[in-house]
């Protein structure tokens, strides 16, 4: 969710400087506004947005029943064979 959020807000300022571009009213200043704003997108992006898309979390394994587990030890118990024969 918040990749989508991410991409949604470059995407918001994008659209901005492109308006701001098209009128005429991307002044050098204004220019270095955006700058900073990218600065900090990219930075947040970095911190908040790269660890939730990489990141993968382990799946569960169903727990054993009570079941398979003597039937394990039972199975352990009949192929055991000593050392000392």
């Amino acid at each position: 969710m918040i990749v989508r959020i991410y991409g949604i807000l470059w995407l918001a300022i994008a659209l901005a400087a492109a308006l701001l571009f098209v009128a005429g009213q991307l002044t050098l200043t204004v220019g270095l506004v955006f700058g900073f704003v990218a600065f900090g997108m990219v930075f947040m992006g970095m911190m908040g947005v790269l660890p939730a898309a990489i990141s993968h979390p382990a799946t569960e394994k169903p727990a054993e029943t009570e079941r398979a587990v003597r039937s394990a030890a039972k199975s352990r118990q009949r192929t055991h064979h000593p050392a000392h024969a």
